[in-house]
């Protein structure tokens, strides 16, 4: 079975019940490969032939990354298996994205100039502040919780928005990648934000059962400044546990009770095994798994207990890699808890979770 080619991805649906959410960490591959090996390349400018220095070389969603040198040249080792491509950015050329750049042979990669076209001018009626529009911007993709706090945006500045009447929608869009500093996980985060949307009910800005989706995509890179400070790593654990990733890795891993999930399917619990079956369709980077409920509810403890749910769209049918990467992401539907989760409380996936703190 093959992985789906797709960006960083969140899209979440908000109802008076429910809030609804599309979930996936990190782009995943066209085909399962092994990447335990050097990766190597020279980056060149499409129309001169002349090598670019400095240009971002990096696994989509992770801290795994480098810079080109004064040759054009880069050099990467992966850790193992890691189903993302590599991300190639540059200011004023166009991002390149290599779904498959493993093998023997060093890369030639061109990148092309970015062309800065004069936007359309649309005139339609939009009655928000910039300062409102972006105080709604700042909580839909940072959060709103104690992580979102202490985050911040270095170039606000570079963000677009626009809120359009005629269907209450507010869309984003930026000049350059957003640097993200996440002061509470001690994550320097680039997001190179490729779309952003906002989709209200009714004409105004507020959340709280207003909003029928939000939806964003980008590429992501983490820089790590913890300096393993006890402190943020017990953070770093606090959010991952009970996430997303936690709850797909500990099915790659056979563990969820050992992990404290515990589940229910019309009000009664239900053991695991009674919810998924492993399939013989495994490769090493990726086990298949078929879900017998098309809705049930998560429930994890930790000071307390968590609720959230899923909802399958479509197929039943899900390959997960041992990072916690998914596919098909679109048909399976988050709710509750892990809908909340915004990238303030995004972790690498090429995160540890530790066996002891130092």
């Amino acid at each position: 079975m093959a992985f789906e080619e797709l960006m960083t991805y969140a899209y979440l649906s908000c109802s008076l019940k429910l809030k609804k959410f599309y979930f996936l960490y990190f782009i995943l591959l066209l085909g399962p490969t092994l990447i335990a090996q050097q990766i190597t390349g020279t980056v060149l400018d499409k129309g001169t032939n002349e090598p670019l220095i400095g240009v971002s070389v990096y696994f989509d969603g992770s801290t795994l990354g480098t810079i080109t040198d004064e040759n054009g040249n880069f050099k990467l080792i992966p850790p193992g298996n890691l189903l993302v491509p590599l991300i190639l950015s540059h200011l004023g050329y166009q991002s390149r994205k290599l779904n498959a750049p493993f093998g023997p042979n060093h890369m030639t990669i061109y990148l092309t100039e970015e062309i800065q076209e004069i936007p359309e001018v649309v005139l339609t009626s939009d009655p928000f502040s910039r300062r409102q529009k972006l105080n709604v911007f700042r909580n839909e993709f940072l959060g709103d919780g104690k992580a979102a706090r202490n985050c911040s945006i270095l170039n606000e500045d570079d963000i677009r928005l626009h809120y359009r009447s005629f269907d209450s929608t507010l869309t984003a869009s930026t000049k350059a990648p957003l640097t993200i500093i996440n002061s509470f996980l001690r994550y320097r985060i680039r997001f190179d934000l490729k779309e952003f949307t906002i989709a209200f009910r009714s004409k105004n800005l507020e959340r709280i059962d207003n909003i029928k989706y939000t939806r964003y995509a980008g590429f992501t890179h983490f820089e790590d400044f913890s300096n393993n400070d006890r402190k943020i790593l017990k953070r770093r654990q606090a959010a991952y546990l009970g996430s997303p990733m936690h709850f797909m890795r500990s099915i790659w891993e056979g563990n969820l009770t050992d992990q404290n999930y515990s589940f229910n399917y019309e009000l009664k619990p239900i053991a695991p095994d009674k919810l998924m079956d492993r399939l013989d369709h495994d490769s090493d980077s990726f086990k298949t798994y078929e879900f017998s409920r098309k809705r049930f509810v998560i429930n994890y403890k930790k000071e307390s207990y968590y609720r959230s749910s899923i909802s399958l769209d479509g197929t039943t049918t899900f390959s997960i890699d041992q990072f916690g990467n998914y596919s098909p992401y679109q048909d399976l539907i988050f709710g509750g808890y892990m809908a909340d989760l915004r990238i303030s409380e995004t972790l690498p996936n090429d995160y540890k979770f530790p066996k002891s703190l130092p």
